[in-house]
């Protein structure tokens, strides 16, 4: 008879854990949501740890606003329409489109892009008439940008870098500068370094607004512009006199910005081809591929450390 009232006893007891554990987990709930108490993969999050980090997209679409005809500077035009029996518009259509297909080919790497010079829609080329209306050219000082080398195996010919060498040291390099040949490293397509104070044609944006206004129609959030593409032949670098051939350089200028407005890079690169190349698709297979990664290589890397969610 001892045993009833203890019994009775454990029924209370039992409701006062149960409650006391309720009230346990929810002041756990509380301290973890004021950071306190947290998991170590949580507390990672929270201060930003690396490890805890994923790598996410920065940006997702760059538009290629190709250069206007208005900044299309050429001393060869003439000389390609002969050789390839084309008007001089056709030549330098042909070389405005071929430069924005082999930017594109080259920032798909990285991004989406959009080439607007391709849009079919009907408000795509008053767009483009818009954006040239929005900025302004000026010459001003590289940013953001180096150039990126080619690989000297893809551009030279089989035994070139052997007789280079044997130029180097056997001092026949001097010889062969006085025999107009100012550069016995010579390979067409071959980037040309940085000039000392050198600068390019920047493309100044006087509303910078007008970039939300393409994000939402375009959904693009980079824009490269392509400023300015200069064809000049170098008469002074003779490659070979007897058959007038030249050394030629082919030049782009181009600006990066992203939506808010910000320049990101802006610069010129320059490639060399001899003047004696003369049809069109080959100058264009030889100037582009190199002019192309090299502009493309202003752009921001596309992905970013963010803290996973």
């Amino acid at each position: 008879m001892v045993s009833q009232p203890l019994s009775c006893c454990r029924y209370p007891a039992i409701l006062w854990l149960l409650f006391l554990g309720g009230w346990l987990q929810a002041q756990e709930g509380s301290l973890r949501e004021q950071g306190f108490g947290a998991s170590s993969a949580e507390t990672a999050l929270v201060s930003g740890d690396s490890a805890s980090a994923e790598l996410v997209p920065q940006f997702s679409r760059v538009m290629i606003i190709p250069f206007d005809m208005t900044y299309y500077l050429s001393d060869a035009d003439h000389e390609l329409a002969r050789y390839n029996d084309k008007s001089l518009r056709d030549i330098q259509q042909s070389l405005r489109y071929g430069l924005d297909g082999h930017v594109a080919a080259s920032v798909v790497d990285m991004y989406n892009a959009h080439r607007i010079l391709l849009d079919t829609l009907p408000e795509a080329n008053p767009d483009l008439m818009q954006m040239y209306w929005s900025v302004r050219y000026r010459y001003a000082e590289p940013i953001g940008a180096r150039p990126v080398e080619l690989d000297r195996t893809s551009t030279e010919k089989p035994g070139a870098g052997l007789k280079r060498w044997i130029r180097e040291k056997t001092g026949a390099e001097q010889q062969a500068i006085h025999q107009d040949q100012p550069d016995p490293s010579f390979s067409e397509g071959m980037l040309r370094g940085p000039q000392m104070g050198q600068r390019f044609l920047h493309a100044e944006l006087t509303n910078p607004d007008i970039l939300q206004y393409f994000y939402q129609r375009y959904g693009t959030d980079l824009f490269l512009f392509v400023n300015q593409m200069e064809i000049k032949t170098l008469y002074e670098h003779c490659l070979d006199r007897a058959s007038g051939n030249f050394m030629r350089d082919v030049s782009v200028h181009y600006s990066i910005y992203d939506l808010q407005g910000k320049l990101l890079a802006g610069n010129v690169v320059t490639v060399v081809v001899a003047s004696n190349t003369r049809d069109l698709y080959q100058v264009m297979s030889r100037a582009f591929p190199a002019l192309s990664a090299a502009v493309v290589s202003g752009l921001p890397n596309p992905m970013t450390h963010q803290p996973a969610r």
